[in-house]
C-alpha cells in the first residue's frame, strides 16, 4: 500500500489548503446559528374555521383547534384574499351534519382550503382528522354512547400525544445554505487535494521510475483510487458530524437525511472532475488558480451562493451542464418537502442519477486523456 500511504502523506503536507474551504463552510454555519438565537420553536399556524354545523361536536373541534393554532376571525367572503396574502395558511369548513356523522359512525370528510405545499397546513389537517376520528371511535364503542363523554375522552387521549418541535423556515434555510455551500467546498478540497497528489506522481521522472518498479500500474491506480475514496469519505464524514452537532434537531425535519445522501452522491462527480483536472495539469502552481476559478464558476452558475430562483433563464440553461446545478436543485426540492412520497422523491433521485452520470463522464474523459499521455512516457 505504498501509493495509498503516499497519497495521505502528500495530503498531510497540504492539509491547510485542502481543508480551508471546508473550514470556511463550518465557520459560516456557526455564525448563522449564533445570530439566530433559539431557532427551534413550536410554530402555531394561523387558520380560520367556518362552522356550518354549530353542534356540540363542532364547537369542541373548534376549541381543540384553538388550543393548537391561532384562529383568526375572518369573514367568509374575505377568506380567499387572506389565503392569497398568507394571513392564514388553512381554512377548515365543518360541514352540516358533522355531529350526526359521528353518532352514525360514518366517515367524516372535512372540507378545507390551504396555502399550496404548506407544511403547517399539513399538520393542522392532521389535528382536525385526529380529533374527529377519536371522538367517533369513543362514541361508537362506548357502552352507553354520549357525545359529551366521547369528546371528553377524546381530549384526554389527544393530550397524551408528544408535542414535537418543528423547524422554523429560517432554520431550514440555514441547513439548506450550509449544504449548498458544501458543493463549493467539496469541489475545491477534492480538486486541490487530488491535484497535488496527481501532479506529484505525474512528474516524468517519477512516472518513468514507476514503470520499472515492482508495483504494477493497475495496483498503483487501485491504491490511488482507494486513497481518493477515503479522502472523499473523510470530507463527507466531517460535514455530516458538523451538521448534526450544530443544527441538532434541524436535521430531524422531514427528509433532512436526503441532504446527506445528496452530498454523498456529489463526492463521485467531484472526484471525477478532480481526477480529470489533475491529469491535465503539470505544475503544482497551476492547481490553486484553476481550482479557484473553476469552483467559483460552478458555485455561481449552480446556485451555491445565489438561489437558483434569482438566476436568469439563460444562466440556468448553461448551469444545467454543470453538476453543481443538479446538486443544488435537489437541495431546493428537499427544502420544500412536506411529505415523503414517490411523487416528491422521484425528482430528487433523478437529480442524483444525473450527478452520477457527470462522474462517469469525467472519469471516462480522464482515462482517455491518460491513455494518450502514457504514450509519451519513455
Amino acid at each position: 500500500m505504498q501509493v495509498f500511504k503516499l497519497f495521505f502523506q502528500i495530503i498531510n503536507k497540504n492539509k491547510i489548503s485542502v481543508f480551508m474551504t471546508l473550514i470556511i463552510a463550518f465557520a459560516f454555519s456557526i455564525m448563522f446559528v449564533k445570530t439566530s438565537g433559539d431557532s427551534f420553536t413550536i410554530q402555531r399556524a394561523n387558520i380560520a374555521i367556518v362552522d356550518n354545523d354549530n353542534s356540540e361536536a363542532s364547537k369542541a373541534l373548534t376549541e381543540y383547534m384553538g388550543e393548537r393554532t391561532d384562529i383568526k376571525d375572518i369573514d367568509e367572503a374575505d377568506i380567499e384574499e387572506a389565503i392569497f396574502y398568507q394571513d392564514i395558511v388553512y381554512v377548515l369548513y365543518i360541514p352540516e351534519g358533522y355531529e350526526d356523522a359521528i353518532k352514525a359512525n360514518e366517515e367524516i370528510v372535512l372540507e378545507k382550503k390551504q396555502v399550496p405545499d404548506s407544511a403547517s397546513a399539513y399538520v393542522v389537517d392532521n389535528y382536525a382528522d385526529a380529533f374527529s376520528n377519536t371522538v367517533r371511535s369513543h362514541y361508537a364503542y362506548a357502552a352507553t354512547p354520549s357525545i359529551e363523554d366521547a369528546i371528553k375522552d377524546a381530549n384526554t387521549d389527544l393530550k397524551l400525544e408528544v408535542t414535537s418541535e418543528s423547524v422554523s423556515g429560517e432554520d431550514k434555510e440555514q441547513i439548506q445554505y450550509y449544504f449548498n455551500f458544501l458543493c463549493y467546498s467539496f469541489f475545491c478540497s477534492l480538486i486541490w487535494g487530488l491535484g497535488v497528489v496527481m501532479v506529484s506522481m505525474n512528474r516524468v521522472d517519477i512516472k518513468r521510475r514507476n514503470v520499472v518498479s515492482p508495483v504494477s500500474n493497475l495496483k498503483m491506480n487501485v491504491q490511488l483510487a482507494l486513497g481518493a475514496g477515503v479522502f472523499g469519505a473523510v470530507l463527507f464524514g466531517l460535514s455530516c458530524l458538523f451538521a448534526y452537532t450544530v443544527f441538532g434537531d434541524g436535521m430531524t425535519a422531514t427528509g433532512s437525511y436526503l441532504y446527506l445522501i445528496n452530498l454523498a452522491v456529489l463526492v463521485f462527480p467531484c472526484l471525477g472532475l478532480a481526477y480529470l483536472i489533475a491529469s491535465a495539469i503539470k505544475k503544482p502552481e497551476a492547481i490553486n488558480g484553476v481550482s479557484n476559478i473553476l469552483c467559483l464558476a460552478l458555485a455561481f452558475l449552480g446556485g451555491c451562493f445565489v438561489p437558483q430562483s434569482m438566476l436568469s433563464d439563460s444562466v440556468l440553461t448553461i448551469s444545467k451542464f454543470t453538476p453543481s446545478y443538479w446538486f443544488v436543485n435537489s437541495n431546493d426540492k428537499i427544502f420544500e418537502l412536506t411529505s415523503l412520497t414517490e411523487k416528491t422523491l422521484t425528482p430528487i433521485f433523478q437529480n442524483m442519477l444525473v450527478l452520477v452520470a457527470f462522474g462517469v463522464v469525467f472519469f471516462a474523459v480522464a482515462f482517455i486523456f491518460n491513455r494518450i499521455k502514457r504514450k509519451n512516457v519513455i
